[in-house]
């Protein structure tokens, strides 16, 4: 498998119609929190720079899987958190692995790569299921809490 990941600003990414399509195919379905975030992104893009990082993992040039690391403030509604996210928190972390790519590793490498991009920030874990929170609970040693 020859893995490449990159980590753009969403800044970066914001005019790029096609990238954007191919992140919101891929993401658990369309009021997904991530396409929630992705809407709200590109709002905010128009007026000024946004506070978030898209991290893309491509198995050869196919897009296996990305993730969105966020320090702006979202009203989606998350399990545990019942005002949304607010920066104060940390860095707002969702991820999603197409089926095809899943239990490869792929996923780890990038929650890896963001641990580290998030300095001194905690990730906020947003699991959306049982199998998301397994996942999650792999790093149970990395400085995080669950939305």
């Amino acid at each position: 498998m020859n893995l490449t990941i990159r980590v753009k600003t969403f800044n970066e990414i914001a005019n790029d119609k096609d990238l954007l399509k191919k992140l919101r195919k891929l993401t658990l379905h369309h009021f997904s929190g991530m396409n929630h975030e992705l809407n709200s992104f590109e709002k905010i893009a128009k007026i000024r720079e946004v506070e978030a990082k898209i991290i893309l993992a491509y198995v050869n040039d196919d897009l296996a899987g990305w993730a969105l690391m966020s320090k702006e403030s979202s009203d989606y509604y998350f399990k545990k958190s019942e005002g949304g996210f607010k920066p104060s928190q940390g860095i707002l972390f969702e991820i999603f692995i197409s089926n095809d790519y899943r239990r490869q590793g792929i996923g780890s490498e990038i929650i890896k790569i963001a641990r580290r991009k998030a300095g001194p920030y905690q990730l906020c874990f947003a699991p959306w299921n049982k199998i998301s929170n397994d996942f999650y609970d792999k790093f149970k040693h990395y400085r995080h809490k669950k939305l």
